[in-house]
């Protein structure tokens, strides 16, 4: 998301999404280690849920939340939401 203006919620809680996160907080934190993967960022996070790469999950997570709950109230839906997104599904998978 590099030069880019504009942020949406499609790109902030896409896969590319959490590695735009970390860049994004990045500069914020005192020696945190550059990182471009999604799963790279996810790992670390869980192994240290203080760091840096776990605000940006954190971040993230709360960003898809948010998302979804503008969807459901755009389509009122009223049976549910089915969500798919591989970097919030490896987290998932991680943590169990």
């Amino acid at each position: 998301m590099s030069g880019s203006r504009r942020v949406s919620a499609e790109r902030v809680v896409c896969g590319a999404g959490l590695a735009a996160i970390y860049d994004f907080l990045r500069p914020r934190a005192a020696q945190a280690e550059p990182l471009d993967d999604p799963a790279a960022i996810s790992a670390r996070a869980l192994a240290e849920p203080s760091s840096l790469a776990g605000k940006a999950l954190d971040l993230f997570i709360d960003c898809y939340g948010a998302f979804a709950g503008d969807i459901a109230l755009a389509f009122l839906a009223r049976g549910g939401l089915l969500g798919s997104l591989g970097a919030a599904q490896a987290a998932a998978e991680e943590s169990l």
